[in-house]
């Protein structure tokens, strides 16, 4: 049976471990695939690609692309309570054109029909 060697020998005097048999791990050869295979399995196999694609740019576009968006409306106006209003497409839509008509932000557009129907329906 081989003996071990000990952890308190000392290695100046004869006790060093034999080092000998352990070597670097070969390298591997690269195992991946060609990439033209990779476009070909994902193309075979209706893999959609994450990779952004360019549109020209043109104004029809990018009218159809911003459709439903409305441009942003933050204002540092000192108003701070939010009231949230469950309604129809039509209705918000009234009520954003109907702001955009008067130039004013959403905030006072609120406040005035507020207003308005308090004078208009005064007991």
């Amino acid at each position: 049976m081989k003996s071990r060697t000990s952890i308190f020998s000392d290695p100046q005097k004869g006790g060093a471990m034999d080092l000998s048999k352990f070597k670097p791990a070969p390298k591997n050869k690269d195992t991946r695939p060609a990439p033209e295979e990779i476009d070909r399995i994902s193309e075979g196999s209706r893999f959609v690609s994450r990779e952004s694609v360019s549109e020209p740019e043109n104004t029809a576009g990018k009218a159809q692309s911003n459709q439903g968006m409305r441009k942003p409306r933050a204002y540092r106006t000192g108003r701070h309570r939010v009231v949230s209003v469950k309604t129809t497409n039509e209705h918000a839509e009234r009520f954003y054109e109907l702001a955009d008509k008067l130039g004013l932000k959403v905030a006072e557009t609120f406040e005035l029909a507020i207003a308005a129907l308090e004078r208009d329906n005064r007991p």
